[in-house]
C-alpha cells in the first residue's frame, strides 16, 4: 500500500506513465491500429487516466497533479484507500475526473452502488448526466465488454445490480448505501461529494453541510465502500476542514480511518513541502493558458489574498476573528538579519510521536538585543517528529549550537517528563509555564507584539509554512509551530519587554534608559519577576533556580543551515 502524494512518486507509481511508455513503443514499432486500439482498451481497465482519455476521445491533457489524483483514485479501486479529500483550483478538471471515476468503478464491477452529491440539485443532475454519458460512450463497452447496461426505463439502476443515486447536499439518503453487495466483491462503491459548497457567504449553509454529513452521508456505507470529497475550498470550516478536524489525516498504523488529503495549491508558496516539487511562484498547470503564473497572480490581486488562499491554494483562513493578520508578520532577509544577539533562549512545544499525522516537536530559537529592547527576534524553528530520547538529544545540540541561555517549556503532560529528564541529566536552565488558559487566549495575549511590528522573523525555509499556520490559527490541523513561538513571546512579554516595564523603571532616558536598565534584569528567577500581577494566566511563574543571561559570540551569525543533528549521541 503506497500513498502517492508527491511528484517524485510518479515515475515508479503512475500507471499513466507506464501506459504512455507502452504506447510509444507500439508507435515506434509501427504496430497496426487494431493492436494499438486493443492495447488502449485493455490498459484502461486498470489505468484510470487511460480510461479517461478514451472517454474524452483522446483529448485529455494530463498534468502531474492529475496523475497524483488518479493514483489515489486507483488506490480506492484496489481497496487500499477508503477516504480521500481532493482540493485544487477551480477549472482544473477535478469534477470531470470524478464523473469519469464513478463510471470507471461501475465498469470494473457493475454490482457496486454509488451516491453522488453536490451543493444543489441542478449541479448534481449535471454530474449524473456526465456519468451516464460516459457509461454510454462507444469505448466503454469495449473496455468492459461484460457491461449489461441500465434497467429498462431507468437512469439509475443497472442490470448488473448496481445503481447511481444523485442527490443534493441536504437530501434524504434513507434506504441507499454506497459500497458493494458482497464483502468479497472485486469492486468498490463510492459516496462522491463534488463541490458541496457554492460559496462561504451563508453560515447556515456551512452548518447544514456539517449536519448533512454527520446525520446522513457518513452513515451510508456497506461492505467495500469509499468516501470521496472533491472540490474547491471556500472556508476554514467547510466540509474539508470539518472532516479533517473530526477524523484526522490518514496514517497506516495510528489512524487508518483518517482522510488522505491531496491538496494542489495553484501557486507554490513553500518549496520544501510542495507536492509538485515546484519553486516558489510556479503554477500547478503552467502549460494551460488559464493557469500561467501571471494569470494566477492577476487573479490574486483581483479577488484578494484571503479568497485566493481558499479557492486557489486550498488553505482558507478565517475571514472574521483571525487573531494574527498577514500584514503583522515581519520577515527579515539577508543583510536585514542581525549578526549578534545579547540573549538567545529556546521555547519548546513537545510531541513524542514519529508518525507523519502527529504534531511535531518544535524548538523556537528566540533572540534579544539590548540595543533594541522593544523587539524580539524569532531566529529559527527547529522541528521534527522525534522519539523522546532523540528529542532530548536534539534539544541539547540546539542549545549548544546557539549558545542558548535557558529553555521555556510548558509544565504539563508530555512536557513534564522532559522537564524531569533535563533537570536531572543536563545543564540546561529551565523556565516553566503552567498554562491555565486556552491556546487561543495565549496567542491573543501576545498578539499586540505582532500588531505593533515588534516580532521579527529571520527568513528560513520554515517561515512560509509558519506564516500560513499562524494566520489560520485556530482552524489548522496542527498548531505546534504556533505554540512554540507563543511560549517564546510569552517569556519575552513578561520578563524582557522594555515597553511593558513600569514607568518608574524606564522613564529615565527613554529608549536609552531602557537599554541601560537591561542589566537590572540579567539575574532572572522566581523572585525577580516584576510582573507578578500578570502571572495568573500562566501559573506561579518561574522555576529551576537563578541563571545569568550571557552574551553570544558575535563572530558570525548562527543559522540552521549549519546545524546538524546526531540523535545517537
Amino acid at each position: 500500500m503506497f500513498y502517492v502524494n508527491h511528484v517524485d512518486h510518479l515515475e515508479n507509481h503512475s500507471t499513466w506513465r507506464t501506459y504512455e511508455r507502452g504506447l510509444r513503443e507500439l508507435t515506434l514499432l509501427e504496430a497496426p491500429k487494431q493492436v494499438i486500439r486493443e492495447y488502449k482498451h485493455k490498459a484502461a481497465r486498470d489505468c484510470f487516466l487511460a480510461f479517461a482519455d478514451l472517454m474524452l476521445d483522446g483529448k485529455l491533457k494530463v498534468a502531474a497533479f492529475h496523475e497524483i489524483i488518479a493514483s489515489n483514485f486507483e488506490a480506492i479501486a484496489r481497496g487500499e484507500c477508503k477516504r480521500l479529500i481532493v482540493s485544487c483550483p477551480p477549472r482544473s478538471g477535478k469534477s470531470m475526473l470524478s464523473q469519469v471515476f464513478v463510471a470507471w468503478l461501475l465498469g470494473r464491477d457493475q454490482e457496486t452502488q454509488h451516491i453522488i452529491a453536490s451543493y444543489g440539485a441542478q449541479l448534481s443532475n449535471r454530474f449524473h448526466r456526465g456519468i451516464i454519458g460516459f457509461l454510454k460512450h462507444k469505448s466503454f463497452s469495449r473496455v468492459f465488454p461484460e457491461w449489461l447496461g441500465f434497467e429498462t426505463d431507468s437512469k439509475y439502476d443497472m442490470r448488473g445490480g448496481g445503481y447511481i443515486l444523485s442527490t443534493s447536499v441536504g437530501g434524504v439518503l434513507t434506504g441507499f448505501t454506497a459500497g458493494s453487495k458482497a464483502e468479497d466483491s472485486p469492486g468498490v462503491g463510492a459516496l462522491v461529494i463534488d463541490d458541496p459548497l457554492k460559496s462561504s457567504d451563508s453560515k447556515a449553509a456551512l452548518q447544514g453541510l456539517e449536519t448533512f454529513w454527520g446525520e446522513q452521508a457518513s452513515t451510508r456505507r456497506t461492505n467495500r465502500w469509499a468516501q470521496v470529497l472533491i472540490g474547491t475550498r471556500f472556508h476554514e470550516r467547510d466540509l474539508h476542514g470539518v472532516l479533517m478536524d473530526s477524523d484526522g489525516l490518514w496514517d497506516a498504523e495510528e489512524n487508518p480511518n483518517g482522510w488522505r488529503w491531496v491538496n494542489i495549491p495553484g501557486i507554490c508558496e513553500n518549496e520544501a513541502n510542495d507536492p509538485l516539487g515546484r519553486r516558489n511562484g510556479d503554477s500547478h498547470w503552467p502549460t494551460n493558458p488559464v493557469f500561467t503564473t501571471e494569470m494566477l497572480t492577476s487573479q490574486k490581486r483581483a479577488m484578494g489574498s484571503s479568497a485566493f488562499s481558499a479557492l486557489y491554494q486550498g488553505t482558507p483562513t478565517a475571514a472574521e476573528g483571525a487573531i494574527i493578520k498577514p500584514g503583522w508578520l515581519n520577515r527579515l532577509i539577508d543583510d536585514e538579519i542581525p549578526t549578534d544577539f545579547d540573549v538567545t533562549y529556546l521555547a519548546l512545544d513537545t510531541a513524542f510521536s514519529e508518525k507523519q499525522a502527529a504534531d511535531e516537536s518544535v524548538i523556537a530559537v528566540c533572540g534579544f538585543r539590548k540595543e533594541e529592547p522593544d523587539n524580539i527576534y524569532i531566529r529559527e524553528l527547529v522541528h521534527g517528529r522525534w522519539a523522546f530520547p532523540d528529542l532530548v538529544a536534539v534539544l541539547e545540540q540546539t542549545q549548544k549550537y546557539y549558545r542558548a541561555t535557558f529553555l521555556c517549556i510548558e509544565q504539563a503532560a508530555s512536557g513534564q517528563s522532559l522537564i524531569q529528564i533535563l533537570e536531572r541529566e543536563t545543564r540546561i536552565h529551565i523556565h516553566k509555564f503552567k498554562p491555565l488558559k486556552s491556546k487561543t487566549i495565549r496567542l491573543q495575549t501576545v498578539a499586540p507584539l505582532f500588531e505593533s511590528g515588534r516580532v521579527k522573523f529571520c527568513d528560513g525555509e520554515w517561515t512560509d509554512a509558519f506564516f500560513k499556520e499562524i494566520v489560520a490559527f485556530p482552524h489548522v490541523p496542527h498548531d505546534d509551530w504556533t505554540d512554540a513561538v507563543v511560549w517564546g513571546l510569552t517569556y519575552y512579554q513578561f520578563h524582557l519587554d522594555g515597553a511593558a516595564r513600569p514607568e518608574t523603571s524606564f522613564s529615565r532616558g527613554h529608549r536609552g534608559g531602557r537599554a541601560s536598565m537591561f542589566g537590572e534584569f540579567t539575574e532572572l528567577g522566581a523572585k525577580n519577576n516584576s510582573h507578578a500581577g500578570r502571572r495568573n494566566m500562566f501559573g506561579s511563574g518561574t522555576a529551576g533556580g537563578e541563571y545569568r543571561l550571557g552574551t553570544e559570540d558575535r563572530s558570525r551569525l548562527r543559522r540552521s543551515g549549519d546545524l546538524k543533528f546526531d540523535t545517537n549521541m
